[in-house]
C-alpha cells in the first residue's frame, strides 16, 4: 500500500508539468470561468457530433462491402470520432493527459483490454487509442435514437443479454481475433470508496484463453464520476494519467493453467491498478 500511495503522490506532484500535453499550467484555458463555459461548449459539441455521426452512419453503410468490412469500417469511424472529441476537449482546456506505456499493446488481436473506470469519458479515451475493438455497451445506448445507430452498425455487444450468453458471445469474439474492452469495476467508481472489481473480465479471458493488457487511468481531480452532474466544474484543470501495461503485467498470461482462477486473476488486476490509481 505504501508503494501505491507513493506512486499516487508522485502523480499529483507531476500533474502540472506533464510533458506530452502541450498545454502549460499557466495557459488561460486553465482558468475556472473559461472552463465553466468550455464545459458547455464541450458537451454541446459532443451532442452535436452524435447527431451528425448518426446521419453519416447511414451514408457509410451505403458503401458496398461484406458484413465484416462494414463492421470494421464503423469501428474505425467511432475511433476517429472519439479521437476528435478528445482533441476538442483538450483544445478547450477541459483536460490534459499523459500516456505512459506503449499504445501498440492495445492493438494486439484477441486481447482483453481491462481498464479501471473513474470517469464518464474513459470509454472515449480508450476507443480513441484503438482503431478496431469490440466492447459491451449499455442497453439504453443500444436503443438511443442517435448513438444507437452507430453502436448497432459497429456490432458492439449490448449488456442487456443473458449473462451466460453475453459471456460466450464475448469469448467467441476473442477467439475470432477481435480485442475486447472491459471495465474491471463494471461501472464508474464512487470517489472515497475502495476499488471493487468484478470478475467478468477474468472469466472472459479464461474462457477464451485470451491475454490481458491492463490499463490504469488516474484522474486528478476526480470529475464526471458516478452520479455527478456534467456541469459540476472541478476547482482545477483535470489531468489524466493513463498507464498502459502489457500481456505480462499481471504475472500470468495465456495459455492459462488450471491454477489460474477468476478470483486470482481479478486479484492480480486489483494489485496492478492500485500501483497507479489514487481513489
Amino acid at each position: 500500500m505504501s508503494d501505491a500511495n507513493s506512486d499516487a503522490a508522485s502523480l499529483n506532484r507531476n500533474a502540472e508539468v506533464l510533458p506530452t500535453t502541450g498545454l502549460p499550467a499557466a495557459d488561460w484555458r486553465a482558468n475556472y470561468y473559461w472552463r465553466a463555459f468550455a464545459t458547455f461548449l464541450g458537451f454541446l459539441g459532443f451532442g452535436t457530433a452524435a447527431i451528425v455521426a448518426s446521419i453519416l452512419t447511414v451514408l457509410v453503410l451505403l458503401i458496398p462491402g461484406s458484413q465484416d468490412v462494414r463492421q470494421r469500417r464503423m469501428r474505425l469511424f467511432v475511433h476517429y470520432l472519439f479521437k476528435t472529441a478528445i482533441g476538442y476537449f483538450r483544445l478547450l482546456g477541459l483536460l490534459r493527459y499523459e500516456v505512459r506505456g506503449d499504445k501498440a499493446e492495445l492493438r494486439r488481436p484477441g486481447t482483453v483490454v481491462v481498464v479501471n473506470h473513474p470517469s464518464l469519458i474513459d470509454t472515449v479515451f480508450m476507443m480513441s487509442f484503438i482503431p478496431n475493438i469490440n466492447c459491451i455497451v449499455d442497453g439504453g445506448l443500444w436503443r438511443n435514437p442517435f448513438l444507437g445507430t452507430v453502436i448497432r452498425s459497429a456490432q458492439y455487444l449490448p449488456n442487456s443479454a443473458n449473462a451466460q450468453e453475453l459471456l460466450e458471445r464475448c469469448a467467441a469474439s476473442l477467439r475470432r481475433g477481435q480485442s475486447l474492452l472491459m471495465f474491471a469495476e463494471g461501472s464508474r467508481n464512487v470517489p472515497g470508496k475502495p476499488m471493487k472489481l468484478k470478475r467478468g473480465a477474468a472469466q472472459m479471458a479464461l474462457r477464451a484463453d485470451a491475454p490481458i493488457v491492463p490499463v490504469a487511468i488516474n484522474c486528478v481531480p476526480r470529475t464526471l464520476t458516478k452520479g455527478e452532474k456534467w456541469y459540476k466544474i472541478p476547482a482545477t484543470q483535470v489531468v489524466y494519467t493513463i498507464t498502459i501495461g502489457d500481456t505480462g503485467s499481471l504475472g500470468v498470461t495465456a495459455p492459462y493453467n488450471d491454477e489460474v482462477t477468476p478470483r486470482a486473476l481479478t486479484g492480480r488486476m486489483h494489485a496492478y491498478f492500485q500501483r497507479y490509481v489514487e481513489y
